[in-house]
C-alpha cells in the first residue's frame, strides 16, 4: 500500500512538472515567419483587375435562380402572370449544364471542369421555342486565360462593359430554335455564360446581379450599359455625319425621337434623325447603334418621306419607308463575324 501511494505521487508531481512547462516549451516553437505583401498578382490580359489587392480574395457569392438575372426573372414573372403559371410545363429555376454543353466550345468543356462553385439557372419567358439559360461560375485565373483565348479564336465579338469583358456569339441552329446567342462575360473570378434566343438582352442584368452580391468586385470604377444616355451617342454620330459632308439635321429632336428606341445594352438599336426645320423636308437619317456606338446608317443620303423602324430581334431592325417615289421595306441585321451591320431589301428611289 504504501508503495502504491508513492508511486502515484511521483506521478502527480511529474505531471504538474509536465503542464507548468507547457508554455515555455511552446515559446521555445519556431515560428512561422511573416511573408510581406508585394502587392496583386498581375490580371492575366483581357481581364479587369478587380482584387482587392492584398493577396487574398473575397469568398464569391452566386445568388441563387431567382435573383442571379433580375431582367430574366422579372420577364418571368410577367409570362407566367398573363400565360398562367398552371398551364406550363416547361421547368424553371435551377437546372443542369445540358444546354451549356450542347453549345459549349471545347476549351469552355475543358474550364468548366475547373470550376470552384457555379448555378445553372433557366427561365420561361415564352412557349417551348424561346429559350434563356445562364451558367453562372467561380472560375480561376487559371483556368480563365486559356478560356478566354480559346473564346477570341472561335469568332466570338469581344466586347467591354464596365468591369466585364464580354464575348458574343450568334449560331444557327437549323431546327425551330433559330439563331441562339451564346455570350460569356467575366468580371473578376466570376463567369458568367447566356444561352437564349429571345428578344431582349441580359448581359448587363447577370453583370450587375454579380456586382450587387459581390461589393468587392466592383473596386474599379464601373459603367452600366443603363447608365448610357442617347444624347452624347447621337451628337458623336451627327458630328461624323457633318464631318462627311451632310449637314442640316435637327439633332436636339433626335435626342427626343430616341428615348424609347436607343439601348446601349442592345447589340443593335436605333435612332431617327431628321432634317432641320428650316430645311422643310421630311427627310431623316436611321442612326445605328452597337451597344451604344454608332455603328453607321440606313442610307449613304437622308431619304424623303417617313419611315417607321421597328425590331425584329435584339440582332435585327426592320425599316419600312413610305414615300411619294414608293414604298419599300429593308432589314438591317448585326452581323458579329463582321462587326457591322448587313442590309437586306430594298431602299426607297430616290
Amino acid at each position: 500500500m504504501r508503495q502504491r501511494h508513492a508511486s502515484a505521487w511521483v506521478a502527480a508531481a511529474l505531471g504538474a512538472l509536465f503542464i507548468a512547462l507547457t508554455p515555455f516549451l511552446a515559446a521555445c516553437q519556431s515560428q512561422p515567419e511573416e511573408r510581406e505583401d508585394t502587392g496583386a498578382t498581375p490580371t492575366p490580359p483581357g481581364l479587369v483587375d478587380t482584387g482587392a489587392g492584398t493577396g487574398e480574395s473575397a469568398a464569391i457569392t452566386i445568388p441563387q435562380c431567382d435573383a442571379v438575372n433580375p431582367a430574366a426573372e422579372a420577364e418571368q414573372t410577367d409570362f407566367l402572370t398573363s400565360f398562367g403559371r398552371e398551364r406550363i410545363t416547361a421547368k424553371f429555376g435551377e437546372t443542369d449544364r445540358a444546354m451549356f454543353n450542347e453549345f459549349a466550345t471545347p476549351g469552355a468543356l475543358t474550364a468548366v471542369k475547373s470550376v470552384v462553385q457555379e448555378r445553372s439557372c433557366n427561365w420561361v419567358i415564352y412557349l417551348d421555342s424561346v429559350y434563356l439559360y445562364q451558367l453562372t461560375a467561380e472560375l480561376p485565373q487559371s483556368a480563365m486565360q486559356p478560356l478566354i483565348n480559346d473564346l477570341r479564336g472561335a469568332d466570338f465579338a469581344e466586347s467591354t462593359r464596365g468591369p466585364a469583358t464580354v464575348f458574343t456569339k450568334t449560331i444557327a441552329t437549323g431546327d425551330m430554335r433559330g439563331a441562339i446567342g451564346v455570350s460569356h462575360s467575366f468580371v473578376g473570378d466570376v463567369w458568367i455564360v447566356l444561352i437564349e434566343n429571345a428578344a431582349n438582352s441580359y448581359e448587363q442584368s447577370a453583370v450587375d446581379a454579380i456586382l450587387a452580391a459581390n461589393p468587392s468586385l466592383a473596386r474599379t470604377v464601373t459603367t452600366s450599359c443603363v447608365d448610357h444616355a442617347a444624347k452624347p451617342a447621337i451628337e458623336r454620330a451627327a458630328a461624323q455625319l457633318a464631318a462627311a459632308g451632310d449637314h442640316g439635321h435637327d439633332v436636339h429632336r433626335a435626342i427626343e425621337l430616341a428615348e424609347h428606341t436607343f439601348d446601349a445594352c442592345m447589340p443593335l438599336s436605333w435612332a431617327l434623325l431628321p432634317a432641320s426645320a428650316d430645311r422643310d423636308s421630311t427627310a431623316a437619317r436611321v442612326l445605328l447603334f452597337h451597344y451604344g456606338d454608332f455603328v453607321g446608317s440606313d442610307s449613304d443620303t437622308a431619304l424623303e418621306g417617313t419611315v417607321t423602324v421597328t425590331r425584329v430581334s435584339k440582332y435585327a431592325l426592320r425599316a419600312d419607308y413610305q414615300s411619294d417615289a414608293g414604298d419599300a421595306h429593308s432589314t438591317f441585321t448585326w452581323a458579329p463575324e463582321t462587326k457591322s451591320v448587313v442590309r437586306e431589301g430594298a431602299l426607297p428611289p430616290t
